[in-house]
């Protein structure tokens, strides 16, 4: 089995990061804004490695809490400027937002991204606490994915991302025993 470094995972999460926005510059050109699905995919499964990996090495409570928070202060920061100043929304939808429960990503589409991820570790960390097999707990995780696929929620603004969130749970695969 391989093993990723954090300065590894962190590396290339960087190049794929840099060819995201690449393509989103070079939306026109084919060559180059094909690359946008490819890493996104990648982003997911680096960051379902990390938060396998990480998982399997600390404390359940503490690593739950870090991840959530280390993701959703920044989200908050950006939708209160988002809610409070820059768009004009219903009461109900900020709300969503701020929950970060807008799938229709009423301020900000590009939010997308960070709304699915938080969206995985909410789900990682209930169905890891739930004391059965190991093995029930990935196909619980690996089920929830294709729901959530097949009911099109966590999805991003364009057709090309559709589905590549379902690439989260694929580390559990080579490492499930840290279920």
């Amino acid at each position: 089995m391989f093993d990723l470094s954090k300065q590894t995972t962190c590396m290339i999460k960087g190049i794929a990061v840099s060819l995201i926005v690449l393509s989103h510059i070079t939306s026109g050109n084919r060559l180059l804004s094909g690359m946008g699905l490819s890493n996104v995919i990648l982003l997911f499964i680096l960051s379902g490695y990390g938060l396998t990996k990480r998982y399997g090495l600390s404390s359940k409570e503490a690593f739950f809490k870090q991840r959530i928070l280390k993701l959703y202060i920044p989200y908050l920061i950006v939708a209160l400027i988002d809610v409070l100043i820059l768009v004009k929304l219903p009461f109900q939808t900020k709300i969503l937002t701020l929950l970060c429960l807008d799938w229709k990503f009423s301020t900000d589409v590009s939010m997308w991204y960070i709304a699915t991820l938080f969206l995985w570790y909410t789900l990682f960390g209930i169905v890891l606490k739930i004391k059965i097999k190991s093995i029930y707990k990935l196909g619980i995780v690996i089920l929830a994915g294709l729901i959530l696929k097949l009911q099109k929620i966590g999805l991003g603004g364009e057709n090309t991302q559709r589905g590549s969130h379902i690439c989260v749970p694929v580390p559990l695969l080579f490492h499930w025993e840290y279920c």
